[in-house]
């Protein structure tokens, strides 16, 4: 469950502050990459054409584009970040726990 949701595996094992700061950057990651799909459906509505294939074409992005650009990327880091934290969490609840036994 950890890395499905980030945090929470980290919040039910007793780390209750690290849990709630990855759930937190998920949920952030989360919201980002989803402003970026509606973006890029709307964009894909109004003009017919799935974005990227304009981006093939014209090769350049056009300048309109960076920002929900950089929201999608930011969004998947933000993610990727809780993701590999929870993983470091969970493997360092794993060995303090085998340490006790």
């Amino acid at each position: 469950m950890n890395l499905s949701f980030p945090g929470v595996g980290s919040y039910q094992a007793g780390w209750r502050v690290s849990g709630i700061c990855q759930a937190g950057l998920a949920v952030a990651g989360f919201i980002l990459t989803n402003v970026f799909a509606f973006w890029f459906c709307r964009l894909w509505y109004q003009s017919g054409e799935i974005p990227i294939l304009t981006l093939l074409r014209v090769q350049i992005p056009p300048a309109s584009w960076t920002k929900p650009l950089l929201f999608g990327l930011g969004g998947v880091m933000l993610f990727l970040l809780a993701a590999g934290w929870a993983l470091v969490t969970s493997l360092m609840i794993l060995r303090s726990k085998n340490g006790d036994r």
